[in-house]
């Protein structure tokens, strides 16, 4: 019997894939990924705390602070 598929790697190359491909729409832009993202939530919730997007996110309070600054 095979051993089960792991679905962790599925989503790690999933990730990748999504951010080569968000990079490469970016590639006129002054934005990161990161930042596009953060400011695409931020519009999308009208009115979101830093630390509330860092929850959502996985990204540290401090990363999500210097972003939106």
């Amino acid at each position: 019997m095979s051993e089960p598929k792991n679905v962790l790697v599925d989503i790690w190359l999933l990730a990748s894939v999504a951010d080569a491909l968000v990079s490469a729409g970016l590639t006129d832009s002054p934005l990161s990924v990161d930042e596009f993202a953060l400011f695409g939530l931020v519009h999308d919730l009208n009115q979101v705390t830093v630390t509330r997007l860092a929850g959502w996110t996985g990204l540290p309070v401090t990363t999500v602070s210097a972003i939106v600054r």
